[in-house]
Order: C-alpha cells, then structure tokens, then sequence
C-alpha cells in the first residue's frame, strides 16, 4: 500500500514538474511558436529530461533586476553630459 502512495505522489510531482517546464516554454520570448510546441512535445515525451533541458536552455543568462536585454538601447542617462554634470546649465 505504501508503495501505490509513493508510486501515485511520484507521479504527481513529474507531472508538476512538467506542467511547470510547458508553462516556461510558452512563455518565452526567445523562441518562436513551432520552437515552443516541439519543445512541449519534447517535455512530454522524455518527462524528466525533457524539462530539465527546456528550463536549464529557457534561463536568461542574468536574472539580476538591473538587467537589460542586448537589442534595448542605453539611455540618456549613461551619456556625461557636455560639461561633465558639474554646475548647472
């Protein structure tokens, strides 16, 4: 009986586990819609595997909240200013 219950929680948690790995894959922004149903097939055909791939590749490289993301351009304020910031004008 013991083991029916370990079986039945083990099985609950790779679904989890996979229901989590299809939520990143849809939600990516990096791959585009034929990307993203392949890799859910791939979630649900190799279960555990299949999602640690698809969530280790779907990790920007910098999760820091000062990132931003290489094609945003840099604002103004990175730019000194023409007489260095110092004194008004």
């Amino acid at each position: 009986m013991n083991q029916e219950y370990g079986l039945i929680f083990s099985l609950f948690l790779l679904a989890a586990f996979n229901l989590y790995a299809s939520y990143r894959c849809i939600r990516s922004d990096y791959s585009h819609r034929a990307q993203k149903i392949i890799q859910c097939i791939l979630v649900w055909l190799f279960p555990l595997v299949g999602g640690l791939v698809i969530i280790h590749f779907s990790e920007p490289m910098d999760t820091s909240p000062n990132y931003k993301s290489p094609d945003v351009a840099p604002s103004q304020d990175a730019y000194p200013t023409s007489n260095g910031g110092i004194g008004g004008d």
